[in-house]
């Protein structure tokens, strides 16, 4: 018999260079997998801590300051 299984891919993209820089495969879809490729990228790749801050981030850790205050 011919039994077929899926594998799910997760792929992590620099937007800039276009390049891959980490992956993970998993027989399911959890999120474990996207977890795993970006844990993957980060042992990899070392940024710096302030790579993941978004202006979003920012606004909404400056609502916490400001409320705690």
């Amino acid at each position: 018999m011919d039994q077929r299984r899926l594998v799910y891919l997760a792929v992590i993209l620099d937007l800039y260079s276009r390049r891959v820089i980490g992956w993970a495969v998993s027989n399911r879809v959890k999120r474990d997998l996207a977890i795993s490729a970006l844990d993957m990228t980060v042992a990899l790749r070392q940024p710096s801590r302030d790579a993941f801050n978004t202006p979003t981030a920012d606004r909404n850790t400056a609502q916490m300051i400001t409320k705690s205050a």
